[in-house]
């Protein structure tokens, strides 16, 4: 069951943390980077956070979670991340699309360019790379963008 989450309330950003911690440290290891941003968030990060957070439960568990922000114009994907022990179950799919039918408007997001699984993920569902850049000598940054969609849900 996907939820809007209050991640405001103190419980709920320490689940995010939980989940988001454990995802992130297997992409640091993936991109051979391990001062990820995310790595350092705690959860008074999280619930001054202004993003909204989409959550994925099973068995009363939080599993996945998504968050964004959005303009007039577009969506930007700030976080989407899995718990380790239900990568390839479909949980981060399930977010990605429950996003994409919310709204019509243009999506993007922001990886790793050796973050070969989620830039496989997005341009499943549409988004192509349109820009590279480095933020340190030893981090390349990809931008996909999904254009908007001629229907509307």
């Amino acid at each position: 069951m996907i939820i809007k989450m209050k991640h405001n309330v103190i419980e709920t950003a320490k689940e995010i943390i939980a989940v988001q911690t454990a995802a992130y440290l297997v992409e640091a290891n993936i991109i051979n980077y391990k001062d990820l941003p995310p790595l350092k968030e705690n959860i008074y990060d999280i619930m001054n956070a202004e993003e909204v957070f989409l959550g994925l439960y099973q068995n009363e568990r939080l599993g996945a979670l998504l968050s964004y922000n959005e303009t007039d114009s577009s969506i930007e994907i700030c976080r989407l991340v899995v718990l380790p022990s239900l990568f390839g179950k479909g949980f981060a799919s399930k977010l990605l699309v429950s996003l994409l039918n919310s709204s019509s408007k243009q999506f993007f997001v922001h990886t790793a360019a050796k973050n070969v699984p989620a830039i496989q993920l997005y341009k499943k569902f549409g988004f192509i790379i349109k820009k590279t850049f480095k933020v340190e000598s030893e981090l390349e940054i990809v931008k996909l963008e999904k254009e908007k969609s001629a229907h509307s849900s």
